[in-house]
C-alpha cells in the first residue's frame, strides 16, 4: 500500500511539473505571440526614390515594424541597405553629402548601356562587409526584371550588391546584370511597386510607396523626347496600379514626376517622403490594430546603423577603394580650342588609358596633340596615381623642327581646394628647357558654388603650348566670380546649371618688362549625365590690354 501511494504521489508530481511547464510556455508564447507581418515596398523612381529614406524615419519614430522589405530600382538601394543595418541618419548622409556619381563610369563604346556601375557595386560591397541577402537581419528582395521573357524576378541569394545593381539597371542606361547565367535589368520594367511579391511572401500588412510622382506640366506633342517618356509612362502604369490597389496603404510623396535626375535635391525629396508618410501613419496604425487590437507597436527598433563620425570614416574608406581606379584629373591633355588675334588658333585634346594597376596605383596610358603656331605636337607617356594629393607622368615629346623625342615629367594633384600642376621637358628647344607651374583653388566645382576662383600660372614655354612661343619666363594671375544659377534638365539626359562669369588679371614677364591687364567673361556649363556622371563646358572670351582678343572652349578644366 505505502509503494502504491509513493507511486501516486510521484504521478501527481510529474504531472503538476507537466501543467506547470505548459502554463509557463502558454505565458511565453502569449508574450511573445504571432503578430502581423509587416513588408513596406518601396517603388522605382530614380532621384524621386530618395523620398524612401523619409518613409523609413517616419515608421521609425512612430513604432511601426518593418518585418520584410521588398524593393524595385532605387527602392531597392534603399531597401537592401537599410536591410544590412544602414540607418535612416546614415542614409541621408550618404546621398547628401558624398558625391556618389565619382561611382559611376560612361561606358566607351557603348556596351549594353552608357554607365557602368560596377565601382558602384564595389563601393555597396565595402560599405556592407559584401553582406548576402542571406545574412540581413531584415529580409530583404530586390525585384528584377528577366531580359528575355520580361517577367517579374524576385532575388534574394548572394550578395545584396549585385541584387541591387541588378534592379537599378535601367534599360539603355545600365548595361543588363548578369545572375547565375541569366541578364536582368530594372525591376521597374515588369513590376513598378512590387506589391504583390510581398503577399507571395507572406505579407499581412503591406505599407507600399508610389513615387511615381506627378506630372507639372502638359506633355510637349513636339517634343520627341517627352511623348517617349508619357508613352512609356503610361504603359507601366497601368502594372503600378494594379499592385497599388493589393496594398494596405499606399504613401505618395509629393514629388514632380519629372524630378528623376535631380540627385541634388535629396535633402527636399527625404523631406517629402517623412511628411507623407506622417500624413499616413493613422492609417498604418489603424489597419494594424484591426488585425491585431494589442499590436506591439515598438517592439521592434529600427537598425542602430553606426555613429556620425564612424559612418562617415567608413563611407570615405569605401569610397576611395571602390574609386582607386579613378583618375580624378587628367594627365593628357583636356580638349580645348584658343583663337586669338594676330596668332595661329591652337588646339588641344588627349586621352588617358587606364593599363591596370601597379602595387596599389592606377596606371594609365596618356597621348596629347597640341597644334601650335609652327605646327603638331605630340606627347606619349605613363602615368601613375589617381591625383588624390598626387599623381604623375614620365612623358616624350616631338614637334616641328625637332631631330628626336624630348623626354619630361609632369606632376598633378589636389591638396585641400588647391589644384596644382608641375610640367618639365628637358628639351624644348636646343638653347632652352621648357617648364609650366600652375595651380588653381578652388577647383571649378566649388567654386561655382563659392562663387569665386584663383587662378596662377608661371612658364618658360618655348613650343608655344599655352601662348605665344616664348624663351623667357612669362605668367598671369587671375580672379574669376561666379554667379549662382538655378539647375535645370535637358532633353530628359542632362541635370545641371550655365553659370556666368568675369575674371580680372595680370600678364606680366619676369623682370617687369611687360606687365598688362587681363580681363575675361564667360560662361561654365556644369552638367551631369543621367543627374551622376559630371562634365563641364566652358567658353570664354579673354582681353590681354594692348595686346590681343581671344575665345577660348574647352570642356573640363
Amino acid at each position: 500500500m505505502a509503494a502504491c501511494a509513493l507511486a501516486k504521489r510521484h504521478l501527481a508530481a510529474t504531472l503538476s511539473v507537466i501543467l506547470l511547464f505548459l502554463l509557463l510556455a502558454g505565458n511565453a508564447s502569449a508574450g511573445t505571440r504571432d503578430r502581423p507581418t509587416v513588408a513596406v515596398v518601396l517603388g522605382g523612381g530614380s532621384a524621386r526614390g530618395l523620398s524612401h529614406i523619409g518613409l523609413l524615419k517616419a515608421l521609425a519614430e512612430n513604432g511601426i515594424p518593418v518585418d520584410m522589405l521588398v524593393g524595385t530600382s532605387m527602392g531597392s538601394l534603399v531597401a537592401g541597405l537599410y536591410a544590412a543595418g544602414l540607418s535612416v541618419d546614415n542614409l541621408a548622409y550618404l546621398v547628401t553629402t558624398v558625391d556618389l556619381g565619382l561611382l559611376f563610369e560612361p561606358l566607351v563604346p557603348p556596351r549594353g548601356g552608357l554607365v557602368g556601375a560596377q565601382r558602384f557595386g564595389r563601393f555597396i560591397d565595402l560599405l556592407t562587409d559584401s553582406a548576402t541577402f542571406e545574412q540581413l537581419p531584415v529580409p530583404f528582395y530586390a525585384v528584377l526584371t528577366h531580359l528575355e521573357s520580361g517577367r517579374e524576378v524576385v532575388w534574394n541569394k548572394g550578395r545584396i550588391s549585385r541584387g541591387m545593381l541588378a534592379s537599378m539597371s535601367i534599360p539603355g542606361t545600365f548595361p543588363p546584370v548578369e545572375l547565375d547565367g541569366e541578364y536582368y535589368v530594372d525591376g521597374g520594367v515588369a513590376s513598378m511597386v512590387p506589391v504583390q511579391a510581398a503577399r507571395r511572401l507572406g505579407a499581412d500588412v503591406v505599407i507600399a510607396v508610389d513615387v511615381r510622382g506627378q506630372r507639372t506640366k502638359p506633355v510637349d506633342p513636339e517634343n520627341a523626347l517627352e511623348v517617349l517618356d508619357a508613352v512609356l509612362s503610361h504603359m507601366l502604369e497601368a502594372n503600378a496600379d494594379a499592385q497599388l490597389a493589393l496594398a494596405d496603404v499606399v504613401v505618395f510623396p509629393d514629388i514632380p514626376a519629372g524630378a528623376g535626375l535631380e540627385y541634388d535635391r535629396a535633402e527636399d525629396f527625404i523631406a517629402a517622403g517623412y511628411e507623407a508618410a506622417l500624413a499616413a501613419i493613422p492609417q498604418i496604425r489603424a489597419r494594424l490594430l484591426e488585425l491585431d487590437p494589442d499590436f506591439p507597436f515598438g517592439s521592434k527598433p529600427p537598425p542602430p546603423g553606426w555613429p556620425a563620425d564612424v559612418f562617415a570614416d567608413r563611407v570615405a574608406k569605401a569610397f576611395s577603394l571602390a574609386t582607386a581606379d579613378v583618375q580624378l584629373l587628367q594627365l593628357a591633355a583636356a580638349p580645348s580650342v584658343d583663337l586669338r588675334s594676330h596668332q595661329p588658333a591652337r588646339l588641344q585634346l588627349g586621352f588617358d588609358v587606364y593599363l591596370g594597376r601597379l602595387g596599389r596605383q592606377p596606371t594609365l596610358a596618356l597621348y596629347s596633340l597640341h597644334r601650335t603656331a609652327a605646327g603638331w605636337v605630340h606627347t606619349l607617356g605613363l602615368g601613375f596615381g589617381t591625383c588624390r594629393g598626387l599623381c604623375g607622368a614620365v612623358f616624350f615629346r616631338h614637334g616641328p623642327g625637332d631631330p628626336r623625342w624630348s623626354p619630361g615629367l609632369r606632376f598633378e594633384g589636389l591638396v585641400g581646394d588647391l589644384h596644382y600642376t608641375l610640367e618639365w621637358e628637358s628639351r624644348a628647344q636646343p638653347a632652352k628647357p621648357g617648364w609650366q607651374a600652375a595651380m588653381m583653388v578652388p577647383m571649378t566645382s566649388e567654386a561655382l558654388v563659392r562663387g569665386r576662383q584663383l587662378l596662377v600660372q608661371l612658364q618658360q614655354d618655348p613650343r608655344g603650348l599655352y601662348g605665344a612661343p616664348a624663351g623667357h619666363v612669362q605668367g598671369e594671375i587671375l580672379h574669376r566670380w561666379y554667379l549662382p544659377a538655378e539647375k535645370r534638365n535637358v532633353l530628359g539626359l542632362l541635370r545641371g546649371a550655365t553659370h556666368l562669369y568675369a575674371g580680372v588679371g595680370t600678364a606680366f614677364t619676369m623682370g617687369g618688362a611687360r606687365v598688362v591687364p587681363m580681363l575675361e567673361a564667360g560662361l561654365v556649363s556644369n552638367e551631369y549625365l543621367f543627374g551622376l556622371r559630371p562634365f563641364r563646358l566652358r567658353v570664354a572670351v579673354t582681353y590681354r590690354g594692348g595686346e590681343s582678343w581671344g575665345l577660348h572652349i574647352s570642356v573640363g578644366d
